[in-house]
This record gives structure tokens, C-alpha cells and sequence, in this order.
């Protein structure tokens, strides 16, 4: 198989070396070119839009098997996760939702301009848990959560209507469990240490699972273990 991986932060990165060591062709987009990694591998992009996809798809002859999207966003400089609703900022509730939920849209919508019937393209976005309405229990984490809600309902209903237009492809939302990330390190409350993993194990059960999943998954979020989560 061939692989794409978007987003070049600590999973994306894990991916690339997982996929080195295993002798399997990948190119790793992002805004940097992570140590260990080809150069020749590897493609600046450092927004997601159309013209960004025209030429980063000229590096394949073919669209690849399997295109992994790992973008995402939990905080930055200037917005930590919010614990109430006083702290809920529009613009980062909006840009939230930007960079969590748009990538993966975006990527469908340059996939079905150059699919057929016949195409066979799997694509996998990282969702979460705290994106599902019916497991939320804790609250917080506003724009998060909203944001992951929202790239769930985009997963479900590009999968309505590949299997359509694209029976034989299929989209699938991958929540890869709490990982030692940047991502995570503002969070004042963490799961239990033992079930926090370097990407370095999450990555090769990450690509063990995505070898499992075909259309008859697409529309679904799933952990690694093949579990059906709930939306």
C-alpha cells in the first residue's frame, strides 16, 4: 500500500517512522520535516487548501491506498482547553473547528473530484472520544469537543455519500486513545498514567488497524482494537 500522511506533529511523525521500518511507501505533508525522516519523503505544506493539494498530489502516481489525516488542535499560545462556558472565545471555538474538522472535508472533496466508482481509497482522520455526545460525562474542553463533534458528523455523512458515488471507498474516524503529545500537556486533569502512550506505540497499532477497515467500516468511529464507539 501507499500512504499519505497529513500533519507532520508527533503522531504523524511516529507514522512516518513506523512506515520506514516497515519498508512501505509514504509521503509525510506538514510544516516541518520531522529528524529521521527522508527529505525526499516529506512535502511542505503549510495550509490546507486546493492549491496545496494540487501539488502535493503530483508526488503520486496514482491517489494513494491510504491517506491518514492528523491534524488537529487542542490549544495554543493564547487559548488553554476551557473548563466553563465563560472562557469559550468565538474566534477560537471557529478556528477550532477549522483546523479539526476542515481537513478532513477538504481532503474528501479533492478525493471525489478524481475518484470513480472503481477507486478503492481508505481515508482515516484521528477523532476522539471527547467528540462524542453520548460519552461526554465530564464537560469542558468546549471548542475541543465541539470541534471533534462536528469532524464526526462530516465523517458520517462523507461516508453517506461515497458509498453512493464510491462504493468501494470509505471514510473512517480513528480515536488512537490519550497519547504524550503536546497536545495534551496544558491539561490539569489526565487519564491514568498507564493508559497514556508515546506515539511511538500508538503509530504501528494505528497502522495495524487501518488494515482491517474496508467500506463496510466507513462512517464509523472506531479505537484501535476495532471497537465501535459511540458517536
Amino acid at each position: 500500500m501507499e500512504y499519505l500522511i497529513l500533519g507532520s506533529g508527533g503522531l504523524g511523525t511516529a507514522l512516518a517512522l513506523e512506515l520506514t521500518r516497515r519498508n512501505e511507501p509514504f509521503v509525510l505533508a506538514g510544516r516541518h520535516v520531522p529528524p529521521g525522516i527522508e527529505a525526499g519523503a516529506t512535502f511542505p505544506m503549510l495550509d490546507v487548501d486546493p492549491l496545496a493539494f494540487e501539488a502535493l498530489f503530483t508526488l503520486f502516481e496514482r491517489l494513494p491506498n491510504v491517506i491518514i489525516n492528523t491534524i488537529g488542535v487542542l490549544h495554543d499560545l493564547h487559548f488553554m482547553p476551557e473548563r466553563r462556558v465563560e472562557e469559550v472565545d468565538p474566534h477560537w471555538l471557529c478556528e477550532s473547528v477549522r483546523t479539526n474538522a476542515w481537513p478532513t472535508l477538504a481532503l474528501g472533496a479533492y478525493l471525489s473530484q478524481r475518484m470513480t466508482a472503481e477507486s478503492d481509497c481508505l481515508l482515516i482522520t484521528l477523532s476522539d472520544l471527547e467528540g462524542s455526545l453520548t460519552a461526554n460525562q465530564q464537560g469542558e474542553h468546549y471548542s475541543y469537543r465541539m470541534s471533534k463533534a462536528a469532524l464526526n458528523m462530516g465523517v458520517k455523512t462523507l461516508a453517506l455519500e461515497w458509498r453512493e458515488r464510491f462504493p468501494r471507498a470509505a471514510v473512517v474516524a480513528l480515536h488512537p486513545g490519550p497519547m504524550h503529545t503536546p497536545l495534551r500537556d496544558p491539561l490539569l486533569t489526565m487519564p491514568p498514567a498507564e493508559t497514556v502512550r508515546p506515539p511511538a506505540e500508538v503509530a504501528p497499532l494505528l497502522l495495524d488497524a487501518i488494515r482491517t477497515l474496508g467500506p463496510a467500516h466507513s462512517g464509523q468511529l472506531q479505537d484501535l482494537a476495532g471497537h465501535h464507539l459511540p458517536w
